[in-house]
């Protein structure tokens, strides 16, 4: 048995702080604006007609609000890649952003590796490591955030280092104004939702008591597509959970159909729970769509299907606020299952296995040093 509203208890099986962590996510937003550069952007020469942003788990997620965030500002195309592979469209007119927070992934040192062959204008994000060691030594431009975390705490902090990058090498305005005040909104949330706070006021610990024994199905609208895939992730590094999300309208073409009386009477869909996250800002047309996929999914009988609403003065905090309670949310979640919310021994397994079955590590070492 356990009890969210157990200071101590809560903690006790946050063993490592997660909870903490998240507590200082909205200065953290602020924090990472002041990095600093290493070989700064003036650096990067000539016109840039793209921008890819290159990223794996807690550090790609960052390019994913970033662009929800600047859509409407943006000089440029920007696209969030996870590859393996640059596409054969990148050129020497492209700023290639590479964010790794530990400076350690494998796949966004080969990637920095490729774009510095390509000549595509690079820079990267991160607190140090192999990647750090590289960008000093072949004089990459390079932001260097403080380190220490683990890479899915540091969003606010990626976040806001690559906003400046894009702000300096002028692909955005300046967009620290809504920053800040997303920052200041986030604090007033933070306090809210904080361990201290009381289930009868506190909807994350509601929530996660409610998701205590099913697998949770996430779904948004494309503007908070980054807030769906953030939820998913959370839920799978912190409550150590499968999880899924979709986007709509498009599931309204495909997945709605998977949602029917004979699925929820198999084994799997007493198991599954639905969150739909919504904007108070969602136009009527929208509205409509999450709606009309609701109302299926209780004429089939999901019983389980409940609502984040994203409520901010800012486009930023509309996004910010759901991720900041999806990051309470999978942490209480953690606490109820009995799980350390901090520690990811399957990623880092994963990884070691890669880096035996490949040997890229000491290639890449022995090619770009």
């Amino acid at each position: 048995m356990f009890d969210l509203d157990d200071p101590s208890f809560v903690r006790s099986r946050d063993e490592h702080g997660m909870l903490g962590l998240i507590d200082r996510f909205p200065r953290m937003l602020v924090e990472g604006y002041g990095s600093g550069w290493v070989d700064g952007p003036e650096n990067i020469q000539g016109p840039i007609s793209n921008v890819l942003m290159v990223g794996f788990g807690g550090s790609a997620i960052s390019g994913d609000v970033l662009r929800d965030w600047l859509i409407d500002v943006l000089n440029v195309p920007l696209e969030v890649f996870r590859g393996l592979r640059l596409p054969g469209y990148v050129s020497d007119e492209t700023l290639t952003i590479i964010v790794s927070y530990s400076g350690e992934t494998l796949e966004a040192l080969q990637l920095l590796s490729s774009s510095l062959r390509r000549g595509c204008k690079t820079l990267t994000v991160t607190s140090g490591g192999l990647m750090g060691e590289i960008c000093t030594r072949r004089r990459v431009p390079m932001l260097k955030v403080d380190g220490g975390l683990p890479p899915r705490a540091a969003l606010p902090m990626l976040l806001s280092a690559t906003l400046k990058a894009l702000t300096e090498t002028d692909v955005v305005p300046d967009m620290s104004g809504e920053l800040y005040r997303t920052s200041s909104e986030l604090e007033d949330r933070s306090r809210m939702w904080r361990v201290e706070v009381d289930s009868a006021s506190n909807p994350c610990k509601r929530l996660a008591n409610d998701l205590l024994n099913s697998i949770p199905v996430i779904y948004s609208l494309e503007g908070l597509a980054s807030v769906a895939r953030r939820f998913k992730n959370q839920f799978n590094e912190n409550s150590k959970i499968p999880a899924k999300f979709d986007l709509i309208p498009e599931a309204c073409h495909n997945e709605v159909e998977g949602w029917s009386k004979d699925f929820l009477s198999s084994y799997w869909g007493p198991r599954l729970s639905t969150i739909f996250l919504r904007d108070f800002y969602e136009s009527p047309d929208e509205s409509a769509r999450i709606d009309a996929f609701k109302e299926h999914l209780q004429s089939v009988g999901l019983k389980d299907i409940f609502e984040v609403w994203s409520d901010s003065s800012t486009r930023l905090g509309r996004i910010l606020h759901p991720i900041l309670f999806g990051d309470y949310l999978s942490t209480y979640l953690a606490v109820g299952r009995g799980v350390d919310p901090t520690s990811i021994p399957a990623i880092g397994a994963v990884k070691g296995m890669v880096e035996s079955k490949t040997g890229l590590r000491v290639e890449l070492e022995r090619e770009i040093l």
